[in-house]
């Protein structure tokens, strides 16, 4: 092992212990206890009928011949250097949920590992890190976060004792914020803010434009690869932009309902109203849910989105009173750009 002496065993005497173990004796005397046998840090025990053959069992369990018994040094620790994935020898990025993961894709290409926290299906609103999940983002060069999610905040103290030199993004900066869309009780909260800002095509091109410049910083070689990526994209939100404005033009006014508001953004990209059966994302009152389910039915609403994993039972009792048609739909998809078309076509089909 490292810093342990180098011993040059000329022959070796091999004994039988009462347990019916071989164990090989060392002629060296800095090499030995005091009855004899090797110390911790050499001893090579074979077991007894595994391989008559000495030397090939030196060589298969202390990978060095009978002749010449040496020391060799631990492995050295991977030559990649901090913040890079030994899978793919890439530099590694984490982000928090999958819409981030398909939008940095886009950017980066194959120059970097991009690690998500957040699984497919999985609820931002009660997920705990795993440790993998933990040991992925200390080990990462950056992590990017989507920005007002509540266990981004629980997670970067704890990761950032262990690896103060990982670099935080907020891929949100800059985006026109929501507030008040969440309630306690029957009371809003103006100082709220909605984390959903990737709900919204718009506000993609900005997410896009953070994630830019975070990867140009991390790495100012390929700038112009990044560069080259990052306006392509930029061209296809644009696409998808004028794409869903011109199909949502007809509907401009009229109302969707969701179980939890996480569609805020893109209501107010398209100018529609969002009503919302548990602001929360709780199980609502009597009371607030047939509140709720009034003011629906006076705006006639015609899609009620609903998030199957996540969303509430009480959404679909409620949309008894309301008939409107249900359709499952997931904010959190990797497949974000498909995604969005989806809510648009439903909408569409009022």
């Amino acid at each position: 092992k490292e810093n342990s002496p180098v011993v040059e065993l000329k022959e070796a005497e091999i004994g039988k212990e009462p347990d019916g173990q071989l164990v090989g004796q060392a002629v060296d005397s800095e090499s030995v206890q005091g009855d004899g046998r090797f110390t911790e840090e050499s001893d090579i025990v074979w077991e007894e009928g595994a391989n008559e053959d000495i030397e090939t069992q030196l060589q298969e369990r202390a990978g060095v011949s009978a002749a010449n018994v040496v020391y060799e040094p631990e492995p050295e620790k991977s030559e990649l250097s901090e913040g890079t994935s030994a899978s793919t020898s890439k530099p590694t990025i984490t982000v928090s949920i999958q819409p981030q993961k398909y939008m940095l894709e886009k950017i980066v290409g194959d120059k970097w590992e991009i690690k998500c926290l957040l699984s497919n299906g999985a609820n931002p609103e009660s997920y705990d890190p795993s440790l993998t999940h933990l040991l992925n983002l200390e080990n990462s060069k950056a992590y990017f976060r989507i920005g007002n999610v509540a266990f981004e905040s629980a997670i970067i103290n704890k990761v950032q004792n262990n690896n103060p030199g990982l670099k935080l993004f907020d891929n949100s900066e800059g985006i026109s914020l929501i507030r008040g869309t969440h309630s306690h009780g029957d009371v809003e909260h103006a100082s709220d803010i909605d984390p959903h800002t990737w709900t919204s095509v718009k506000n993609a091109k900005t997410i896009a434009s953070n994630m830019y410049k975070a990867v140009v910083d991390l790495d100012p070689e390929n700038k112009a690869y990044y560069s080259r990526n990052f306006k392509n994209f930029l061209s296809s939100l644009d696409s998808l932009d004028r794409e869903i404005s011109q199909q949502l033009q007809p509907y401009r006014g009229s109302a969707f309902v969701v179980w939890h508001p996480s569609l805020s953004y893109f209501a107010r990209d398209y100018g529609l109203e969002q009503i919302s059966l548990s602001p929360e994302g709780k199980e609502a009152s009597v009371k607030m849910m047939q509140s709720t389910i009034d003011k629906a039915i006076v705006r006639d609403v015609k899609t009620l989105f609903f998030q199957k994993d996540i969303d509430s039972r009480q959404a679909q009792v409620a949309n008894e009173q309301i008939k409107a048609e249900i359709v499952n739909i997931n904010p959190l998809n990797y497949e974000w750009d498909k995604e969005m078309r989806s809510i648009a076509n439903a909408i569409s089909r009022q």
